[in-house]
């Protein structure tokens, strides 16, 4: 990695992890004092974070943060309310994003599919029985909804649906990060 992308990278920390302190607070006061106000700066804080992430390629991060921030977005349109079980996913989602900023390979390792599952589920109204019954996933297996076509055309995801057929025979998909 050269120098300028190094230095990009380590600002992209120092933001993120200044948001996500940011938002601590507000979080743990949400349920019982939040404000659209407070709904916004979250919401702001966690898309900053995904769009620097899917600049970097940190799949992990950007998977949670995409669904936290779908989350919020239910929350901001009041089609979900803020409950205690919401506050408390939330603040495992910017737990878990904090956390990964200072992973030395921002957290790939990590096993994120628990905290992603539960994302997906509270945004999509799944109730805790509907979730034991659904055998097909809310979300393909990068974490974005089926209509999020753009997503699947990341480098290193696997997709080539996208492109034409002699570029899937000429272009082999990046390895997984």
């Amino acid at each position: 990695m050269d120098t300028e992308s190094e230095d990009l990278l380590k600002e992209f920390v120092a933001e993120s992890s200044e948001s996500l302190g940011a938002i601590e607070q507000t979080l743990l006061t949400l349920e019982t004092n939040g404000s659209s106000k407070d709904i916004d700066e979250i919401f702001r804080a966690i898309h900053s974070v995904k769009g620097a992430a899917g600049f970097f390629q940190l799949t992990g991060i950007e998977r949670i943060s995409h669904n936290a921030e779908t989350l919020l977005e239910k929350i901001r349109s009041s089609e979900i309310p803020v409950t205690a079980d919401i506050v408390d996913l939330l603040l495992r989602a910017r737990d878990t994003l904090w956390n990964m900023l200072f992973e030395p390979d921002f957290g790939n390792d990590l096993d994120i599919d628990g905290l992603v599952r539960d994302l997906k589920h509270a945004w999509s109204g799944l109730s805790d029985t509907a979730r034991k019954d659904t055998e097909q996933p809310v979300l393909d297996e990068k974490g974005f909804p089926p209509d999020d076509q753009d997503k699947k055309a990341l480098p290193g995801n696997g997709k080539s649906e996208n492109q034409p057929e002699e570029k899937k025979k000429a272009c082999p998909a990046l390895p997984q990060m």
